[in-house]
Order: C-alpha cells, then sequence, then structure tokens
C-alpha cells in the first residue's frame, strides 16, 4: 500500500476538493500500469489512515471514481479495479521530445461555409451557454478599472503575441488544479475561442497529403479546416463508448497518420465521453506510434455524473499534444476566449502564426478574465451554471424520453450543453425543421453533423441556454410535430 502514500499528494491549500484530489491520484495509479485490472484497493478506513484524511473522503472519492468507471465494488468483498479495464504496461514517459514540432508551416486560402441564422421566438442551438446568466457586470466593471490603470494601457498598446502574461500564469494555475495539467504559462497561448485555436495549430503543422485519423462522425468544421489544410481524413467509428480504439491501433500499425483528432469529454456531436478502458488504451496507442495529438475539450467544464474526467493530455508528459480550451463555454459565445496548450517551442511557433492573424488580441478582457479568475468568480460561477444546467438536461432529457420514445432515440450525457437525438427512420428531420419553423421554433436539420456519406438522421438540443418555460415550449411543439 505503500504506492498510495507515494502516489496520492493532499494539498489542503488547494482550491481542488480533497476527495477529488485522492480520485485523480487512484486514477494516475491506474492509467500508469501500477494497479491492474482486479487488484483490489484498500478499505475506506486503511485509506483514510494512509492519506490520513477523514473517511467520508474516501468515500466520496470511491464513489466518484465508480461512476467514472474505473472502479467497482463488490458487496462483502471490497473496492477493486473495474474488471474492464485492459491489462496495461506501466506507461514510460519521454522527456522533452518536440521534434515533430518543428514540421514546416503551410498557409493556404481559406474558404469559409456559414449557416445562415434565422430569427425565431425560440432557437434550440447546437449547446451553447445562457447569456442570460453570464456575469457581465462584473467583467464590464474589472474592464472599466483596467481602462482606468496605466499599466492595462500599456499592456494593451503593446500587447503580447501569446496572450496577456497575466491571463496565462492564472490560467496556467487554474488548469493544474483543475485539470492536472503539468504546465506554466509558457506552455500557453491565448486565442479567441478553441476554434482560433485548432486553426493555428493546422495552419502551422498540417500540410497537403497530410493524414489526419477523426471520428465518424466528427466535429463538421475540424473536418473542414483539415480539408482546407489538404489533409486526407481517415474515418473512425465513434461508439457509445467513444472512438473505437482497436479501429485506430489497425490503422496506426498500416498506415501512420499525422495527427489524430480526439474529443474524449462530451464528444461532437455524439455528447459521448470517453470510457476509462478505451482512455487507456489510447494512451498506449500513442506512446507506441508517437503521431501528434489534438485534444479537443471545448466544455470540460461541465460534468453531471461525477467529477470531470482528466485530459489526456495530463497524461502525455513529453508527448507531441496540443490542448485545445475554451472559456467562452463557461460564461458567453460572444465573449471569445480559449487556449491553447502545448510545448514551449510549440507555442512559440503557434504565437508567430497569432500575430499576423491577430496582431495584439484583447488585452483589456485577458487582464479582466485574469482577475475574474484569480478572485475566485470563475469557480463560482462554474458551481453556479453546473447545478442549473444539469437541472436544464434533466428536465428536456425527462420530457423528450416520456413523451416522444417512439420516435426518437436519446440518451442522457454525463456533461455538456446538448442532447444527442436521433429520429425514427420513418421520420424527415429534414421536413420536421421546414414545419417547426413556421411554429416559431427553429431546430437543425441535422444535415451539418452527417460529416460522412450516412444520413444519421439526428440532430443536437441545445439544453443549457434554455429556461424551463423555453424547454416546454420547444418539447410541446416538437410533440404536435411528431404526433401528426
Amino acid at each position: 500500500m505503500e504506492i498510495f502514500k507515494t502516489a496520492i499528494r493532499i494539498e489542503r491549500t488547494s482550491k481542488s476538493s480533497i476527495f477529488s484530489q485522492v480520485s485523480k491520484g487512484v486514477v494516475h495509479i491506474i492509467q500508469r500500469g501500477v494497479l491492474k485490472p482486479n487488484d483490489r484497493l484498500p478499505s475506506v478506513r486503511k485509506l483514510a489512515r494512509i492519506l490520513d484524511i477523514h473517511a467520508r473522503t474516501v468515500v466520496a472519492a470511491y464513489e466518484d471514481l465508480e461512476a467514472q468507471g474505473w472502479i467497482e465494488t463488490l458487496p462483502r468483498k471490497g473496492v477493486f479495479v473495474s474488471s474492464v479495464l485492459p491489462t496495461i504496461k506501466p506507461i514510460k514517459l519521454r522527456q522533452n521530445n518536440e521534434a515533430r514540432m518543428d514540421r514546416p508551416t503551410t498557409h493556404e486560402s481559406v474558404k469559409r461555409n456559414q449557416k445562415t441564422s434565422t430569427k425565431s421566438d425560440l432557437i434550440v442551438d447546437d449547446g451553447f451557454p445562457d447569456h442570460r446568466l453570464a456575469p457581465t457586470d462584473l467583467i464590464v466593471r474589472e474592464y472599466r478599472r483596467l481602462m482606468k490603470k496605466s499599466h492595462a494601457i500599456r499592456a494593451a498598446t503593446f500587447g503580447e503575441h501569446t496572450g496577456a502574461e497575466e491571463l496565462r500564469v492564472v490560467l496556467s494555475k487554474f488548469l493544474r488544479e483543475t485539470r492536472a495539467l503539468p504546465i506554466d504559462e509558457s506552455n500557453l497561448c491565448i486565442t479567441r475561442g478553441a476554434q482560433m485555436g485548432l486553426y493555428l495549430i493546422c495552419r502551422t503543422y498540417l500540410k497537403r497529403g497530410s493524414k489526419v485519423l477523426v471520428g465518424e462522425p466528427n466535429y463538421r468544421f475540424a473536418n473542414d479546416l483539415f480539408k482546407e489544410c489538404g489533409a486526407e481524413l481517415i474515418g473512425v467509428p465513434v461508439e457509445k463508448d467513444g472512438i473505437d480504439t482497436n479501429r485506430i491501433a489497425q490503422i496506426c500499425a498500416k498506415q501512420k497518420p499525422d495527427l489524430i483528432y480526439i474529443i474524449p469529454h462530451h464528444h461532437h456531436p455524439t455528447t459521448v465521453t470517453l470510457s476509462p478502458q478505451k482512455r487507456i488504451a489510447l494512451l498506449e496507442i500513442v506512446e507506441k506510434y508517437k503521431p501528434m495529438v489534438i485534444e479537443d475539450d471545448y466544455d470540460y467544464d461541465f460534468h453531471y455524473a461525477s467529477s470531470p474526467i482528466l485530459p489526456l493530455a495530463s497524461y502525455m508528459k513529453g508527448q507531441d499534444v496540443f490542448y485545445l480550451g475554451s472559456l467562452s463555454k463557461a460564461i458567453s459565445n460572444a465573449l471569445r476566449l480559449g487556449f491553447i496548450c502545448a510545448t514551449p517551442s510549440a507555442i512559440e511557433r503557434i504565437s508567430q502564426l497569432r500575430r499576423l492573424v491577430d496582431l495584439r488580441g484583447d488585452t483589456f478582457f485577458e487582464l479582466a478574465m485574469s482577475n475574474f479568475i484569480k478572485e475566485g468568480e470563475f469557480a463560482r460561477h462554474l458551481k453556479r451554471m453546473n447545478r442549473i444546467y444539469n437541472e436544464r438536461r434533466d428536465l428536456m432529457y425527462e420530457l423528450l424520453n416520456n413523451n416522444l420514445a417512439d420516435r426518437i432515440t436519446l440518451m442522457k450525457p454525463n456533461g455538456g450543453m446538448a442532447l444527442w437525438t436521433t429520429f425514427h427512420k420513418s421520420i424527415d428531420l429534414k421536413s420536421v425543421s421546414a414545419k417547426a419553423r413556421e411554429m416559431g421554433l427553429v431546430i437543425d436539420d441535422g444535415t451539418f453533423y452527417n460529416t460522412t456519406k450516412v444520413n444519421l438522421n439526428s440532430t443536437r438540443f441545445g439544453f443549457a441556454s434554455k429556461d424551463e418555460r423555453e424547454i416546454n415550449r420547444f418539447v410541446d411543439i416538437l410533440q404536435i410535430l411528431l404526433k401528426r
């Protein structure tokens, strides 16, 4: 049991709860291959003694781990590592491997495909935050305060091509505490949303003929961007527990991809979360074949069934991994702020392109967000939004499932902001969408999510931006349309 004492270090001054620290520590031990499937874990009392914490804290950590699928409790026997996890060898992490980060840069003209938005009484979006709940008063107040400060004016005048240093310092600390990313400010480049981050990476490292492995279906704008860079897409099915890692291994063995693009946390569009066993398998594949990896974690902050699963990037030390995130999803889509996390040399290369695209960035906003995070307002806002969005998810799911189960199929996602909904094959989603507009409801007709030749007849229903009254009205109209 010595491994638990050395591998799990309790930081009592950390903003991260103690039970969460224990949970993440156990996951690290399993990921490293120290604990195998069916291995027994210490009892609650024993682990509490080892770590010098309260037994109730261990109970909370074990419940969290079981909800995530890492462990299982057997009555009258004890707590064990899940039997469905694959047996792995201890992961060896390479250090300072940045050779692949020095690939040539290619810039090409970009054709933009834009969907026309329609004004209506009720628009059910793709999964946006509720801008009405955004703490705009606090941010605007901080913005105004900064505009009177000479140091802020000076910073905005000159700017930094990786983003305001103050924000990168504060954000790196926040990401270390919440996502166990072993980073500092040199690992971050601030962007205007995660999509801009994806653009900068692709334009810097992809070239015509690059092989990019993506899920099927996949985030449409990512696919479009890869194609604009001249890349060849290799599709891999996305299953109920995430992308098919067996298929990834087969592809890597035959034709080494230059890049693997993954959305392990609330996959877009299907909302599924990559299971623990597949996460382990994917880590082994990356270690063996060493492709570049883009981990798109656009809505990490919203997870309801358990604490969020740690990013794969937190385990890929020394690997060629780019971790993408967004703060816009936590506040409002109108406030564009995202980040890229990578090695310092990669950040330097990417930031040179960022300078051409966005010379100085929005320094005032970056400094305002820095203080917003530093003062704890961001964490409080996230806690409030998780509670509200959780309630909205439950309400929309229950209304749809209880009233339209014979017309649609949907699953209850662990987190995120939308429900992935598949319509019965006898229902034409395009027709439903057109008729809904006549009744004052806008829903996507599903074609946006058909990133392959297959018509999925599916769409995303965003619940986060809709209050109880709006959700009820939406379901009422949909019932009328589908029951005709």
